[in-house]
């Protein structure tokens, strides 16, 4: 709310300054536009003073908006006598204002969004790659100097078929971490080590349970929430085949080898 009253406050109190100006020889009508004046001007310091946005923030946006303040009421002065072009850019003014700058300037004054650290993971704190072909006892006084335990990321029935031992979980003694971003640098600056970056823990929120998702289809004899979407299944009678192997006790006379493909983690998956 206080973006949007500071942007709706800085344009009230830019436009009665132009119309002012444009006015001035009116007393009734510059009393009004003065009192405007005032009162959104009033409303436009509260929202600075009082906005969630770091203070050299605060005067870099006061310095924008009064050097913007002062071109216009110099360019809006010299179109006073030719009352056309003063009010087609006034009109034009007012337009930009409501397609885009309202809009822009709110945005502008939002205080920065600090997230919270990632977790570690407790039994090893940073993630190494080694070079490959190199092996983890080359940083042997590195792991003395800070009590530091390597473990191989991965277990590998056979190592030689890739290079995933390459990578490594490195261990930090609770007594040695406030030295972490230490350790981290001196770590990555040794000539073996293509990479070091924390072993943050990331979790991914359940999506709420909705009632009926995965209730028994007693057509197709699945308890599978998405197969109503498998077109395929009715056209082919799966649900049919389905009831004729129970009927029939039939099994399977090949087992199926399925190979999954995984490409990351879809956090919208009802499974998950």
């Amino acid at each position: 709310m206080s973006a949007d009253l500071y942007a709706l406050s800085y344009f009230a109190a830019l436009l009665t300054l132009l119309l002012w100006n444009f006015f001035r020889d009116r007393p009734q009508v510059v009393m009004l536009l003065r009192g405007l004046f005032y009162a959104a001007s009033g409303l436009y310091l509260i929202q600075v003073v009082l906005g969630a946005v770091p203070l050299p923030a605060k005067f870099l946006l006061l310095t924008r908006d009064l050097l913007l303040a002062s071109v216009l009421s110099v360019a809006f002065a010299q179109l006073r006598r030719e009352r056309g072009w003063f009010w087609g850019a006034f009109g034009l003014l007012v337009g930009l204002v409501a397609a885009f700058g309202f809009r822009w300037w709110a945005g502008s004054f939002v205080a920065p969004r600090t997230e919270a650290p990632l977790p570690l993971e407790p039994s090893g704190e940073l993630l190494l790659e080694l070079e490959h072909g190199y092996d983890i006892h080359s940083l042997d006084e590195t792991a003395r100097r800070y009590g530091l335990r390597f473990t191989p990321a991965f277990e590998m029935e056979h190592p030689e078929w890739t290079e995933l031992d390459d990578y490594f979980v490195v261990d930090v003694p609770e007594e040695h971490l406030p030295e972490l971003k230490t350790i981290e640098k001196e770590l990555l600056a040794h000539h073996l080590v293509e990479w070091v970056e924390p072993n943050e823990l990331l979790q991914v929120v359940p999506l709420p349970a909705e009632a009926g998702t995965m209730r028994r289809s007693p057509i197709r004899g699945l308890n599978d929430p998405g197969v109503s979407e498998l077109w395929g299944f009715e056209a082919m009678g799966v649900g049919e085949l389905i009831h004729l192997m129970r009927q029939r006790r039939l099994k399977p006379k090949k087992k199926a080898l399925i190979a999954i493909l995984d490409t990351g983690v879809d956090a919208e998956h009802e499974d998950l």
